[in-house]
């Protein structure tokens, strides 16, 4: 750079420092006086200003640009220099509220890099620590999202001191100039938004919050990656580190105005924590979206700004734009709310939010009820929906006692009656387009949704019958139109499942699957949902076999497509590991325990909300019960019950813990603990859903188990038929547990025909809906040739058990079920004198224990006593 230039750069640096606290008509004044003096001057001047970006908007200026003791004129001697260090200096990318930001050449090794130096004249002590401090806390960061730091340093002698730091040069475009110029739609700009999330959870994850997330320090570069930059200030949010314990006094702060949480704008540091990072996010979304921010702050006082920022209500993105109503405006006014414990806990919980929007599944940030699992028929097609809206019209009528009734069991009885009257006014009206389609959405699916997927839909059988209409429509209406029938089938099937039709849900979801595989430009994500919806079908229906092909390759879809410890990765791997719990080998135990640990420390890694962290001590809880480890296991669901105590939102989910807590009792011999809770569980379940809901009905059930143990044989079967009454479909995995139960207590009664006539029906039942060899159906024949037994008819049960053992023989599968098989038939055969049969099979039966429990187990000791005992028989 020649003399000439130096001083022209220096002229240029001179008039920016006086004009770039201007307001927009003073500014624009002072620019026409330079262009009079000097055209290129004023051409210099701008291309400084647009570098700050300060004239888009008025209030984009740094915060910490308007304190007095920062004042312009303290600049206004800055040139630009030859060398810093081993940095020769190539020209001016930016200049900010504490520094400019130079393109520089490292000579070693040689690279092109950016370098960041404080202003001239505003290097006092605290803004050399803030400044050292801000090298160290970059320094830590390493990820791809983030502008790395190469080095950190100071140049020349005191007192003239110059503080640098040398960081990666990113070629790219402002992430609204980005959007913008590629003309990218609404996924694309949401997925760009995810990634950000990713990288400012990962440096939060790193004890660092930026504070100063904008538009213009976040680069996209031409391939597409994204890069945030200026974690200038950036603080730790370890309390105890002493550089931030005095670095930001009270009343300070730092950031940019428009993109400041309500905390922020107080100047209180003791405020400010990674969720103000989230709120960051909320207006930079929002301005993506919507060309505008959700608050006004043109003309405004800073102090004006800041009351407006604390007290004022954002606008909502649906009154800018109607078509991003519903989840999209719920996402962003959630990381918009300005109580910052209402925001997402992290970014990580924000950018797994947006990808499940992307992968049309439901939202966290809705409430536990989500009345809203057709809102993609809507937006997909809307003389469908305005099909459904007659059709939903017709049926008001009927349907009003019965859906306020189920609402009501959903803890949402005041949005249910809220939609209804905006379903009158707009059935009065003529337009019946996106409005309309959206709240008949979210009515549908408020009325269709049951908080336990194992419910069934009882008196709601009007709301099937739509389901039904609309199912028909859907797929006539569509039929050219694969991907868009794959993805409302989809949905529909889920409801169905939700409803406990899972005959009805069965094929929406096979057909689902089917036309997502054919179609070359399916989203994974929506396959991957489709796959797990099918497994859960499978497993809930108690068929084992099949679920865990679905799971495994619903999960390799999600790990494919998602960041690395997305919670919808550990979902799936929770309820992975249910199955294996519930398959109950040891392989499978121990697979059970590694994804259940798994997904815990996912949870907890990704800033899971308490629900979710609940209900991994759930899965652990529902181990360690399974291993035997009650005492583990009661203290794993006591931690998870407390905490879901605590969540209002959550209360629908209390009574399932609850009964759980009553199970342990049960199970250690404290009968009367066990009564009160399941007593507990019974009251509290109708209080939340209802008179005749399956909650109730399972804590009936155990109550009545409870009191059969206690030998209350009458009250126990007087509450297993009013438990039996609640369940519409006795065929349904509840249904048939409770069946089960009124068998024994109407055997250990003497009523040996009405148990007998139960277990055969259970026998026929399972066998024709899941299989003559399946689990569950050689339950109910051991079960029916224990009847047997106490009929005198020891052929009968030697028969029967015959069967059961070669079933599981069969399978190949080393199971305790299979053992107690090989028990009871053993000891059958010894009632029937077969002295040599019944020997060998008691030598199976010690050698499964064996191999099930461990050779040091209790239950192998018992197998060697029978085993002895009819050793000793044998001559009698």
């Amino acid at each position: 750079m020649t003399a000439g230039d130096s001083r022209k750069f220096e002229a240029a640096l001179e008039a920016f420092n006086d004009l770039c606290d201007l307001a927009p008509d003073d500014l624009e004044r002072r620019l026409e006086e330079l262009d009079n003096a000097d055209p290129v001057l004023r051409a210099e001047v701008e291309a400084l200003l647009r570098a700050d970006r300060r004239t888009a908007h008025p209030l984009d200026r740094r915060a910490v640009d308007l304190l007095p003791e920062l004042g312009a004129s303290s600049a206004g001697s800055a040139r630009q220099p030859h060398r810093i260090g081993e940095y020769e200096i190539l020209g001016v990318l930016g200049l900010g509220g504490m520094g400019v930001v130079y393109e520089a050449q490292q000579e070693s090794p040689r690279r092109r890099v950016a370098l960041k130096l404080i202003r001239p004249g505003l290097l006092t002590q605290d803004r050399l620590r803030r400044f050292e401090h801000e090298a160290s806390v970059l320094a830590s960061l390493s990820h791809p999202g983030i502008a790395q730091i190469f080095a950190a340093g100071t140049a020349g002698t005191p007192p003239e001191l110059q503080p640098f730091i040398a960081m990666e040069l990113v070629q790219g475009l402002p992430l609204d100039q980005f959007v913008q110029e590629r003309n990218l739609d609404l996924r694309a700009r949401l997925a760009l938004v995810a990634s950000l999330c990713d990288a400012v959870h990962y440096a939060h994850g790193k004890g660092v919050v930026h504070r100063d997330l904008k538009p213009a320090n976040v680069l996209v570069t031409a391939d597409g990656n994204l890069k945030i930059l200026d974690f200038g200030v950036a603080r730790m949010t370890d309390a105890d580190v002493d550089t931030w314990t005095r670095g930001t006094q009270v009343g300070e702060v730092l950031g940019t105005l428009p993109y400041m949480s309500p905390e922020q704008v107080t100047g209180d540091p003791e405020a400010v924590d990674l969720r103000a990072d989230i709120y960051s996010i909320g207006v930079l979304v929002f301005e993506l979206l919507a060309g505008q921010r959700p608050l006004d702050l043109t003309q405004r006082s800073l102090a004006e700004a800041a009351r407006v920022i604390s007290e004022e209500e954002p606008t909502t993105l649906g009154s800018i734009d109607r078509s991003l109503r519903g989840d999209v405006e719920t996402i962003v006014g959630k990381a918009l709310e300005k109580d910052r414990e209402r925001r997402y806990p992290s970014a990580q919980a924000l950018a797994s939010d947006l990808r499940r929007y992307l992968a049309h599944e439901p939202i966290q940030a809705r409430p536990p009820s989500r009345t809203y699992q057709l809102a993609r028929l809507a937006r997909r097609n809307r003389g469908l929906v305005a099909g459904l809206a007659l059709t939903m019209l017709v049926l008001t009528v009927g349907a009003v006692t019965s859906t306020a009734l189920f609402l009501r069991s959903q803890h949402n009885l005041g949005r249910a009656q809220e939609a209804e009257a905006r379903w009158r006014d707009a059935a009065q009206r003529a337009e019946v387009e996106t409005r309309v389609a959206r709240e008949v959405s979210d009515f549908l699916s408020g009325l269709f949704e049951v908080s336990d997927p194992s419910g069934a839909a009882g008196a709601r059988v009007t709301a099937l019958e739509l389901l039904e209409r609309g199912r028909q429509q859907i797929a006539e209406g569509l039929a050219d139109q694969p991907l868009v029938r794959a993805e409302l089938m989809n949905t529909m099937g889920r409801v169905y499942f939700n409803l406990g039709q899972y005959a009805a849900a069965a094929p929406l979801l096979d057909d689902t699957i089917a036309a997502l595989r054919a179609e070359p430009d399916a989203d994974p994500l929506e396959l991957a949902t489709a796959l797990f919806s099918r497994g859960e079908v499978y497993h809930y229906e108690g068929e084992l076999e099949p679920v865990e092909a679905y799971y495994a390759e619903a999960l390799a879809l999600r790990e494919a497509n998602l960041p690395p410890g997305d919670l919808l990765i550990a979902h799936n791997l929770d309820v992975l590991g249910r199955l294996y719990r519930d398959l109950g080998d040891p392989q499978h135990m121990l697979r059970a325990r590694e994804l259940a640990q798994r997904a815990q420390t996912m949870r907890i890694e990704g800033g899971a909300d308490a629900m979710a962290r609940s209900e991994s001590l759930q899965s652990l809880g529902f181990l360690a019960m399974a291993e035997g480890d009650l005492d583990g296991a009661r203290d794993l669901i006591e931690q998870a019950l407390a905490m879901r105590e605590e969540l209002p939102s959550e209360r629908f989910r209390v009574p399932e813990l609850r009964h759980t807590l009553a199970s342990l009792h049960s199970a250690r011999g404290e009968l009367a603990e066990a009564e009160a809770f399941y007593r507990q569980g019974v009251e509290e379940s109708r209080r939340i859903f209802g008179e005749r809901h399956v909650f109730v009905a399972h804590n009936l059930s155990g109550l009545a188990f409870c009191l059969q143990a206690q030998g209350e044989l009458e009250r126990a079967e007087a509450t297993f038929v009013e438990a039996l009454d609640l369940i519409p479909n006795p065929d349904s995995p509840i249904g048939r547990q409770v069946r089960n139960g009124l068998a024994f207590v109407k055997q250990d009664r003497g009523d040996l025909d009405g148990a007998e006539e139960i277990y055969r029906d259970l026998v026929a039942a399972s066998a024709r809906r899941l299989g003559a060899d399946h689990a569950m159906t050689l339950v109910h024949r051991n079960n029916l040739a224990s009847l047997l037994l106490d009929r005198g008819d020891v052929e009968g049960a030697v028969e029967i058990m015959s069967e059961v053992v070669a079933a599981h023989g069969r399978a190949g599968l080393e199971t305790p079920d299979r053992a107690l098989a090989v028990r009871n038939l053993a000891n059958y055969l010894g009632q029937l004198g077969r002295q040599e049969e019944s020997v060998m099979r008691f030598e199976e039966y010690l050698e499964l224990c064996g191999k099930i429990f461990g050779e040091a187990s209790p239950q192998v000791a018992r197998a060697q006593e029978l085993l002895d005992g009819q050793r000793a028989a044998g001559g009698r």
